[in-house]
């Protein structure tokens, strides 16, 4: 997916359980943001669906059909030595996947590049003008 090419608005997800982040962004400009946030003490099933519900009015609101989500990829930290919270956060990445758009996976390290890129081409049209 690294030469993925994306739609002009995106909404980009950082994923987590009790707190997930999100941004709609347009060309260099972040459209809306926000953090999701799910109570500890409700059931897994419950928190997953509230999650997704957010999501699915997020994405009425601020995407258009062709838009692209793109959802940091999960490889599991290294400081993550829980299994029940891993494989809560796999079940949070599952149903992202499920959202009804293009999904895109990208490592922090493909964003932050994209991100860079973005940063340097802004840089040198400023610099032109």
């Amino acid at each position: 997916m690294f030469g993925a090419k994306l739609s002009s608005r995106i909404l980009s997800i950082d994923p987590g359980l009790a707190h997930i982040g999100w941004a709609v962004m347009e060309k260099d400009n972040i459209v809306n943001s926000g953090v999701i946030t799910t109570k500890a003490s409700h059931p897994l099933t419950l928190r997953i669906k509230e999650i997704f519900g957010k999501f699915m009015r997020i994405i009425h609101i601020h995407l258009g059909a062709k838009d692209t989500i793109v959802v940091e990829d999960f490889h599991g930290s290294p400081g993550m030595r829980n299994r029940t919270a891993v494989n809560s956060i796999c079940k949070v990445h599952g149903a992202l996947q499920a959202l009804p758009r293009r999904v895109v996976l990208m490592s922090p390290v493909m964003v932050q590049g994209r991100q860079a890129k973005r940063n340097r081409l802004r840089k040198k049209r400023n610099a032109l003008s």
